[in-house]
Formats: C-alpha cells, sequence, structure tokens
C-alpha cells in the first residue's frame, strides 16, 4: 500500500490482480483489475512505489502454474494516480527478481536484486537516472542470496 499525499488517496495492489484507489477515510474510490492470469504464470509479489515526481511504480514477479519458481518480472508505471498505465518490460531493466527498489534524492533509482550470484557473482546493484525506462547494473559489495532470501532497502 502506498500513500499518495498530494492526492490525498492510498493505492494498494493486491494479490489477485487488482488495484484500488482508497481516500484517506478508508473510503474506496475505485477498484478494476490490473492483470489477467496468465497461460503459463500468475501474479506473485505486487509491489507499489509512488516517486517524488508523482509517478507511482507497479512492479511484480509471476510464477509458474503448479511450480514454486518465478517466471518473470514486470514493471509498469502511472503518471494519473493509476488511470492510466504504461507497460514497462525488464530487457533493460535490473538483473534477477525480488527487486528492492528506492528512489534517491537526486531522482534517480537505487535497485538490489537477487539474482543467485549469475550475472555477477554478487548481489546486482542497478541504478536508473530516467525513472527505469534503462538500468545501469554493475557488482555490489553484498553477497548473493540464496533461495529463501529477498533483499530490502530500509
Amino acid at each position: 500500500m502506498v500513500l499518495d499525499a498530494e492526492r490525498r488517496q492510498l493505492y494498494y495492489f493486491a494479490h489477485n490482480n487488482t488495484f484500488h484507489v482508497i481516500d484517506l477515510h478508508g473510503q474506496v474510490l475505485s477498484s478494476r483489475s490490473l492483470l489477467q492470469y496468465g497461460e503459463h504464470a500468475v501474479l506473485q509479489y505486487p509491489l507499489l512505489h509512488l516517486a517524488a515526481d508523482g509517478v507511482l511504480h507497479a512492479g511484480w514477479t509471476t510464477q509458474q502454474h503448479g511450480v514454486y519458481m518465478y517466471w518473470d518480472i514486470h514493471h509498469m508505471l502511472s503518471r494519473d494516480g493509476g488511470e492510466t498505465w504504461v507497460v514497462r518490460t525488464v530487457e533493460a531493466g535490473p538483473p534477477g527478481i525480488h527487486v528492492a527498489r528506492e528512489e534517491l534524492n537526486d531522482g534517480r533509482l537505487l535497485a538490489f536484486t537477487r539474482d543467485r550470484g549469475r550475472t555477477h557473482g554478487t548481489m546486482p546493484v542497478s541504478v536508473s537516472a530516467d525513472q527505469g525506462k534503462t538500468w545501469t547494473s554493475r557488482p555490489s559489495e553484498f553477497p548473493w542470496l540464496t533461495w529463501v532470501q529477498r533483499p530490502v532497502l530500509l
């Protein structure tokens, strides 16, 4: 759940593919399906982030049907409080899954991901200067994470 103080509302992206806008008194203003169940995989680990410029980012991984294995990672963004969305793919995104992302004071996005050491032999660190359109990744000083661990930025 994310607070949009400027618009005076909350956003919630649920595991059942739905996106909800809620006012500060708990009244649901709108609810709709953002995604649909796929032929090969379903939504897992939805995440919302509201950037300082008001852009709402939604990220999620998918899980292959019947197998507890991550299928892919996805991202989309909204510049109008969730009314419309622009879909992004991960071809130019951070490597791996379970993205822990934070906006830096200068507006860049910083991300750590779990990729079991496949990309660099350590946990990858990625930076985007254009709100996630493109990313530059490099090895971090942190060891790679195992299959039960997830990165967190505090």
